[in-house]
């Protein structure tokens, strides 16, 4: 493992950019393409299809990144993705759904053309789930130290919270396939 290191370390960095270049594809251009080849198929560029194909194995690198690493706050993590698909969603809702609409309609074309983005139906299937186990996975956790149980120590509470934060995982990934499969 310690020799993948390196190469997972360079995937995981590669994330961040490549994650935001499909995000700023799926909520501005990609509309923009769909609605100039309605009503066709509209087809992305070969470097964002690469992209987009690329995305889940750098994804993936992080997140082994972040399961590796020797201090990590699960809840804090749990968080953290609970705070950005809800902006995501909340955004897309407020303005980029709007803008879409407002798009479509002074090119005279159907607005069932346009896909809603991915990164969007995934937070909006994502964030409501998420926000649910983060408070249910803090409440016997944090009540764990506040009692102060017998050895109730912070390591074996972050033990808990791991266990937590994989159960979580699992039902979440679970949850968000089998509903984009109705």
């Amino acid at each position: 493992m310690q020799t993948l290191m390196p190469i997972v370390v360079f995937l995981s960095w590669l994330a961040l950019p490549v994650g935001l270049l499909c995000i700023a594809d799926d909520w501005f251009l990609r509309p923009r393409r769909q609605i100039a080849a309605a009503p066709q198929e509209a087809h992305d560029p070969l470097v964002i299809a690469v992209a987009y194909h690329a995305l889940p194995i750098l994804i993936g690198a992080a997140v082994l990144r972040l399961l590796v690493a020797e201090r990590l706050d699960f809840s804090a993590v749990l968080f953290g993705i609970t705070l950005l698909t809800g902006l995501v969603w909340g955004v897309d809702a407020l303005i980029l759904a709007r803008r879409r609409a407002a798009t479509a309609k002074a090119a005279g074309k159907d607005l069932s053309v346009i896909r809603e983005p991915g990164t969007v139906d995934y937070a909006r299937s994502f964030f409501p789930v998420a926000l649910v186990v983060l408070v249910l996975s803090w409440i016997p956790d944090v009540a764990l130290l506040v009692i102060n149980e017998p050895g109730a120590t912070v390591p074996a509470v972050a033990s808990l919270m791991l266990m937590h934060a994989v159960t979580a995982l699992i039902c979440v990934t679970l949850l968000v396939r089998l509903s984009r499969g109705r």
